[in-house]
């Protein structure tokens, strides 16, 4: 264990914090390189007297898993769990050998400990030596090799090595608590992302997505308006495409104006036009370098994606107005808004100019706009 070999070990113990499947081949490295009959890494849960995560090297793999089954299941002897509880009174990143953390000579006659006898009987060692790779807390971090030697003591080739190696094991394994709690979150983030009941996307300044939720991603795949290709937002409709890059790009400078941040995408199907509408977002919010854009696309034929609820707030529509809010905010036209009302279509017509005065709105754009900016379309049912 030295040189590049070291050097390579290291490496790969530093992967495994996002790669935890390697941790059995860094054991097997280990061994590989030291000639050590076995190597364990492993977290000890002192609350409960059990191991929760193992890595081992082969030789245990192929012959003793029942044995590793009864640690895991907190079925190991009192001696050996005692033997692990020890090890919070030592120094963390040092090794020490079973007796020496018992308090025995190497020749003396250890407690007995049939899990110990067992496992050293797969490996056929004759020594156990260890240490514990973490400071605090009631998980305890621990790697333990086994010796075959004549005398309980490594060879001084590996032994300031086997320091060395504790300290990087026990930092990736910190690292990889970190990361797991991070994924968790991330993915409870997205998780929520995909209730939305409309596309959104995270994307930089050229409209490369970052993160996307699945509504985006059905809308992009069904090429009627939204696309993404090569991973970049864009638009089906030739026209469209440079307004689209002009919304996102917008998005991420200072100056920009809501009134140039969103838009309509027209639909190869002829069906009502999709609304795109883009949100800046500065390097404080998100904690990245570049400024992002989130990009919503909201699918205005499907009934219940938009209401008018938000838009009652107000106080200045009428419940007859708020229902045809509703119907103009779902992509309903004035002469189905007209027979709705029992009315004919330039009364609907002259309604509809009258309700979008009373909220300072231009057009229906801009009441789909002021319905996104007092609602949150959220599937009910993810699933």
């Amino acid at each position: 264990m030295r040189g590049a070999e070291f050097a390579g070990i290291l490496r790969s113990a530093i992967d495994a914090a996002v790669r935890p499947q390697e941790w059995d081949g860094v054991c097997d490295r280990i061994v590989a390189s030291s000639d050590f009959p076995a190597f364990f890494i492993f977290e000890y849960d002192s609350t409960n007297s059990q191991v929760p995560i193992m890595h081992l090297s082969r030789a245990i793999r192929e012959g003793g898993m029942d044995l590793v089954d009864d640690l895991i299941g907190g079925r190991a002897p009192r001696a050996e769990t005692e033997l692990y509880g020890q090890l919070v009174d030592l120094p963390p990143y040092r090794h020490s050998f079973e007796h020496e953390v018992l308090g025995f000579g190497a020749n003396d006659a250890l407690p007995p400990n049939a899990i110990r006898d067992a496992v050293l009987n797969v490996t056929g060692a004759r020594w156990r030596f260890g240490g514990r790779l973490n400071d605090f807390g009631p998980v305890i971090d621990i790697a333990s090799g086994h010796l075959g030697g004549p005398t309980a003591e490594l060879p001084a080739d590996i032994r300031a090595n086997v320091d060395v190696l504790f300290s990087v094991v026990g930092k990736s394994l910190e690292t990889g608590r970190v990361i797991r709690r991070l994924v968790r979150s991330y993915q409870a983030m997205l998780d929520f992302f995909d209730t939305l009941d409309f596309g959104a996307a995270f994307c930089d300044a050229e409209g490369r997505i970052v993160v996307s939720n699945r509504q985006f991603g059905e809308l992009a795949a069904e090429r009627d308006g939204l696309t993404d290709v090569g991973g970049i937002a864009g638009a089906t409709h030739p026209e469209d495409r440079p307004r689209m890059r002009g919304i996102i790009h917008g998005a991420t400078r200072p100056a920009a104006r809501p009134e140039d941040l969103i838009m309509s995408l027209r639909r190869r199907s002829q069906g009502v036009p999709f609304v795109a509408r883009t949100l800046p977002l500065r390097d404080a919010q998100t904690g990245v370098d570049a400024p992002l854009a989130l990009l919503l696309v909201f699918d205005v034929e499907r009934r219940g994606i938009l209401t008018s609820e938000g838009l009652s707030a107000f106080g200045i529509l009428s419940p007859e107005e708020l229902a045809i809010c509703d119907m103009l905010v779902q992509g309903a036209g004035a002469a189905e808004i007209s027979r709705s009302q029992d009315t004919t279509p330039g009364a609907a017509a002259a309604r509809i100019d009258g309700i979008t005065a009373k909220l300072a709105c231009r057009n229906r754009l801009d009441l789909v706009r002021l319905a996104m900016m007092t609602s949150a379309p959220v599937r009910r049912d993810p699933g």
